[in-house]
């Protein structure tokens, strides 16, 4: 290994790159960014509305990949990124795989005291 990285948990990181604990902090096992207290979030229905480029009215609890034709499997990964973004969080795999609705994506985002 070079002086240049370091391992840690078997990821190489550069000289000077901060721990996850300088980076994120953690809430009940779950990262959640830092420095966006007091920050007021989108609502839940907007962010999905602009990243599936439907009208925000068209988007209920109801709406999923089954309803919207908008919400291909690549839409869902830009919606996952979108809603990291404007949430402050990072979600876990397991979440990703199973919110296919925007009711079960809030629920996720209740669960980790997001209530958008």
């Amino acid at each position: 290994m070079s002086e240049r990285t370091e391992r840690s948990e078997g990821h190489e990181r550069m000289p000077g790159d901060a721990g996850m604990s300088e980076r994120t902090e953690r809430s009940e096992g779950h990262e959640r960014m830092p420095g966006h207290a007091g920050m007021s979030a989108p609502a839940l229905e907007d962010v999905v509305a602009t990243v599936l480029e439907v009208q925000p009215g068209e988007v209920t609890d109801a709406s999923s990949t089954d309803t919207l034709a908008a919400w291909t499997s690549m839409r869902h990964l830009e919606l996952v990124v979108a809603l990291e973004d404007a949430y402050h969080l990072s979600f876990e795999f397991r979440e990703i795989s199973t919110a296919r609705s925007v009711g079960a994506l809030r629920a996720v985002l209740a669960a980790r005291g997001v209530a958008p």
